[in-house]
């Protein structure tokens, strides 16, 4: 059975985060509940790269109040952790412009941390990595700051999955163990642990449409 890497990002009720980007709690838990059923309680990035077997691995882009809100208690019951990938110099989503959302501050990402779930690097203002010079910067303050807040990142996401051999190469520089693109797919033992695939999961999708994204979409002409 192949690891698959799921990529979230807003965890709430439709009525206060909309749809863009957002996951249903019911939705998710019941996505959890397929994969506990499959392998026992899911691991974090940090854990799998360790050589931790799940089915899945749960990210959670830019660690949005609404997910350090919701996702825990999802989690809690199945003895499941996730990896929450933090964007440091940002109070909210402001690249979203009008559909920009709260991020988590300090204090909950450290209840995040409490609970058993990964805090990762996800640079400092969230650029294209790929279309500024300044790219190790990004990556070596998000760092010093999480570091200064008590945390130990192990693991990197790229902003919207933008990046180059250059910018791979500043993160694998930097450390860290491994990274998470925007790639499809399924987790092989070919996979560059600096470049994994992973599986987007939106409001429409439900436990009916992330199943067909796994399991039937990658068979289709």
């Amino acid at each position: 059975m192949r690891t698959v890497i799921l990529c979230y990002h807003k965890v709430g009720p439709v009525a206060e985060q909309g749809r863009f980007l957002n996951v249903e709690p019911r939705d998710l838990a019941a996505q959890v509940r397929f994969f506990t059923r499959r392998s026992g309680p899911l691991v974090s990035l940090q854990n799998f790269l360790e050589g931790k077997p799940t089915a899945a691995v749960l990210t959670f882009d830019d660690t949005y109040q609404s997910a350090a809100t919701h996702v825990p208690p999802v989690l809690a019951p199945t003895g499941s952790t996730a990896t929450f990938y933090v964007v440091t110099g940002k109070s909210s989503s402001d690249w979203d412009g009008e559909r920009a959302r709260p991020l988590a501050d300090r204090s909950q990402i450290q209840l995040l941390k409490d609970s058993g779930h990964e805090i990762g690097n996800h640079t400092h203002t969230h650029p294209h990595l790929n279309q500024i010079e300044n790219f190790a910067d990004e990556i070596r303050s998000a760092d010093r700051n999480l570091r200064d807040w008590g945390f130990d990142p192990v693991t990197f996401c790229y902003p919207y999955g933008s990046l180059n051999p250059e910018v791979v190469d500043a993160v694998r520089t930097q450390g860290y163990r491994g990274a998470v693109s925007l790639r499809k797919g399924k987790v092989t033992e070919m996979d560059d642990r600096w470049q994994l695939p992973r599986i987007v999961v939106g409001y429409s999708d439900g436990l009916a449409g992330l199943l067909y994204k796994l399991y039937i979409r990658p068979w289709l002409p």
